[in-house]
C-alpha cells in the first residue's frame, strides 16, 4: 500500500491474507495478488496497480498514478465538475469493474445509459453493464437471464453468459453451472468464435464437476483441432484435458494413447507422467 502524505508517498507492504492485511484486503476490495494501492493519508483510493508488470509498464503506471492523470480520484473529480461527462463516467465504470465494486458499478453504468444515445455502442454497453452489475451485486443470475431474453444476439451475448456462469459457481450450483457453461460453449461455436481455451476450460470444469462428460469429449477435440498449429506446450495442455476425460468416462486405455503423447511434446514436465501414472493405477487388476 502506497499513502500519499502531502507531496511524499510512504510505502507500507501487507499481507492481505492476516490480520489487519484481511481487513484492508476487504476494505479495498482486493481479489487478485499482487495489488499495489495509492491511497491519501485520510485513506481515500487515488487508483492502484493491479497483477504483475514488467519494469517499464510499472514504471508508467507509477508516472500516471503520481501525476494525476486517469485515476480513480481524478476521474471522480472530473465527473463532479461536468456530470454529464459521459467518458468520464465509462472510465469510472471500468476503474470500479477492475475492482469488482458492482454495488457502486450500477449507478455508473446507469449513468452511461442516460447519457448516450439510442442504440449508440456505449448505450448498448451500458445496458449489459447495469445486468450485470446488478446480477454479481447480489449473485443472483434474473438481470443477466432478462437481459438474454431481450437482446439474445448482442457483443456482449458470451458475456451474459459467462456472467450467468460465474453466479452458478459462487453458489456451488453445479447443474445450472454445467447447464450454463454448456450454453455458452454451444453460443460460440455457433457464431464461430469458439477458443481452444474456452474449449479446453469448459472440458476440464465438466472433469471437476463429472457432468456433460461426452460433450466435454466432443469439445475438446475439437480444441485440439483448433490448437494444431500452436507451440507444443499450448497442445500438451489441451490433449491432457482430453486424456482426463476419457478417464473419467472409463476409458483408460484411451486416455494412456492421450497423455502418452503428451508426454512426448512436454518430456521435461513430470505432470503428465504424474498423470500417465494415475491412469494406469486404476486399471483393474489382471
Amino acid at each position: 500500500m502506497i499513502a500519499f502524505a502531502e507531496d511524499r508517498l510512504l510505502c507500507m507492504k501487507v499481507d492481505a491474507e492476516k490480520g489487519e492485511g484481511m481487513d484492508l484486503a476487504e476494505r479495498y476490495h482486493i481479489t487478485g495478488y499482487p495489488t499495489i494501492i495509492f491511497t491519501r493519508a485520510a485513506g481515500g483510493e487515488v487508483d492502484r496497480i493491479i497483477g504483475y508488470l514488467p519494469p517499464d509498464r510499472f514504471l508508467e503506471e507509477l508516472d500516471r498514478i503520481t501525476s494525476g492523470k486517469n485515476t480513480l480520484e481524478s476521474i471522480r473529480a472530473e465527473i463532479e465538475h461536468d456530470p454529464q461527462d459521459l467518458d468520464a463516467f465509462l472510465r469510472y465504470g471500468w476503474k470500479l469493474d477492475d475492482r469488482e465494486v458492482y454495488s457502486e458499478a450500477i449507478d455508473v453504468w446507469r449513468s452511461v445509459q442516460l447519457l448516450s444515445k439510442d442504440n449508440s455502442p456505449a448505450s448498448r454497453l451500458g445496458d449489459f453493464k447495469v445486468a450485470e452489475a446488478l446480477a454479481l451485486a447480489d449473485s443472483i443470475t434474473d438481470p443477466l437471464d432478462a437481459y438474454l431474453e431481450a437482446v439474445p444476439e448482442s457483443e456482449y451475448t458470451a458475456q451474459a453468459m459467462q456472467g450467468v456462469v460465474q453466479i452458478y459457481r459462487s453458489r456451488h450450483d453445479v447443474l445450472a453451472e454445467a447447464t450454463g457453461y454448456k450454453q455458452l460453449v454451444d453460443y460460440s461455436i455457433q457464431i464461430k468464435a469458439a477458443t481452444p481455451r474456452l474449449l479446453n476450460s469448459y472440458a476440464w470444469r465438466m472433469t471437476q464437476l463429472e457432468q456433460n462428460l461426452e460433450d466435454a469429449l466432443e469439445r475438446v477435440r475439437l480444441g485440439v483441432e483448433l490448437a494444431a498449429g500452436d507451440e507444443a506446450e499450448s497442445r500438451a495442455g489441451i490433449l491432457d484435458t482430453e486424456a482426463e476425460v476419457l478417464w473419467k468416462l472409463g476409458r483408460v486405455d484411451e486416455a494412456l494413447e492421450v497423455i502418452t503423447v503428451c508426454i512426448k511434446l512436454q518430456p521435461e514436465d513430470n505432470y503428465y507422467r504424474d498423470q500417465k501414472a494415475k491412469f494406469e493405477a486404476s486399471r483393474p487388476p489382471a
